[in-house]
């Protein structure tokens, strides 16, 4: 997290695909393909692609941040990340 998101406005999108954050700066992105772990806070999910917990974990992945929508966001990151784990497996 850097000032800018104490600034600036912060927009989240769940995609088919991935996930998107954009900001002032650079949009950063993930693919659902290359998330390995999920974390639920109370205040986001992380969307992490190391498969163990690690040190690196502040500088990899992407946060989303809840705005009185943790249900919804929890329900849909969940729903995308299976659905792209299991057309993963139907392509191997």
């Amino acid at each position: 997290m850097s000032l800018s998101d104490f600034y600036f406005p912060v927009k989240f999108e769940l995609m088919e695909q991935g996930a998107r954050e954009s900001c002032l700066g650079p949009r950063r992105y993930i693919q659902w393909k290359e998330v390995r772990q999920v974390f639920v806070d109370a205040k986001g999910v992380k969307l992490s692609p190391l498969a163990k917990e690690s040190r690196l974990e502040a500088y990899r992945g992407l946060y989303l941040r809840f705005a009185d929508n943790a249900e919804l966001v929890e329900e849909t990151v969940r729903r995308l990340w299976e659905k792209a784990k299991t057309d993963e497996e139907l392509r191997q």
